[in-house]
Order: structure tokens, then C-alpha cells, then sequence
């Protein structure tokens, strides 16, 4: 079984309140949401085998707070080319790392939540900041063949 889990970054400040949107930064809001997605996680005990993060400042941020509150040690890559990509772009990069039974992305909409519906077996909520879903799949990382394992909607805590 393979497992694929996505974790949007978390809220951030205005663009106009940052050098560039590349450079944002979490809000306070955003941190503590993070926090308290990263604890629910943890309490699942599910644990990645690789982490694929964008190097954007607020991914970064939000891996950096996921990574406090679970005690997996996962391999950590980070990947400009998951700045801002595109569905099929996030998608590309997960196949190259097939080798792993549990691939988790932090990223960024609209790529997430549009890749979420196209792996979903079933609906498919759009991904909001910090929003974390997590997929299983039979044998290998398809379109239309992920079932949803655990979906942490933020908007709810």
C-alpha cells in the first residue's frame, strides 16, 4: 500500500506586508493552526518516509512546526520546483519519488487541491491553509484510485 499525504502551508501574511510572495511569512493565526493540524497528525500516528517541501519562506515555516510536534524522521527534500506547481507539475515530481511507500508534499493552491480531486476515488475537499489530507492507494500513486485515509480541516478546529 502506498500512502500520499498533502499539507498546505499554513496562513501567511499580506503580500503587501512582505518583501515578495516568495518571502511571506506564517501569521500568528497561521502558526497555531499549524500546531494544532501537526498534533491531530501526530495523534494518527501516521508517519512519512520522505517530505517534499516547496522552499518557499511560509512552507518552510510550516514544515519547520510539523516537524516539532511528530517524531518521524523522514528523509526532507526541499524543491523550488514545487513554488506555485501546477497539478500535473506536483504530480511529475511524486512519481520520481515512487521509491517511497508514504510521500507527504507541503505546498501551495491551487496545484494541491486540484491534484487532491484528480487522485480522489471519491469528492475531494478543497484544501484551505493548513489543510492536511491524507491518501491510501492499492499498490501505486494513481488518478481516481486514492482513498481518503484522514482529512484535517482547519476551519473546523
Amino acid at each position: 500500500m502506498k500512502s500520499l499525504i498533502f499539507l498546505r502551508h499554513a496562513k501567511t501574511e499580506h503580500l503587501y506586508d512582505a518583501p515578495n510572495d516568495f518571502g511571506r511569512n506564517l501569521t500568528e493565526n497561521g502558526r497555531r493552526t499549524a500546531q494544532k493540524v501537526s498534533e491531530i497528525f501526530s495523534e494518527n500516528k501516521i508517519q512519512p518516509d520522505v517530505i517534499l517541501c516547496s522552499t518557499a519562506n511560509r512552507t518552510r515555516q510550516t514544515l519547520d512546526i510539523f516537524l516539532q510536534n511528530n517524531d518521524c524522521k523522514p528523509d526532507i527534500l526541499m524543491l523550488e520546483n514545487l513554488y506555485l506547481a501546477s497539478a500535473s507539475d506536483i504530480y511529475s515530481i511524486i512519481q520520481s519519488y515512487k521509491k517511497y511507500n508514504a510521500i507527504m508534499v507541503i505546498g501551495h493552491n491551487d496545484g494541491l487541491s486540484l491534484l487532491a480531486s484528480m487522485l480522489s476515488a471519491k469528492d475531494c475537499p478543497t484544501l484551505s491553509t493548513s489543510a492536511l489530507i491524507v491518501f491510501n492507494f492499492k499498490k501505486e500513486i494513481e488518478l481516481e484510485k486514492g482513498n481518503i485515509e484522514l482529512f484535517i480541516n482547519p476551519k473546523a478546529l
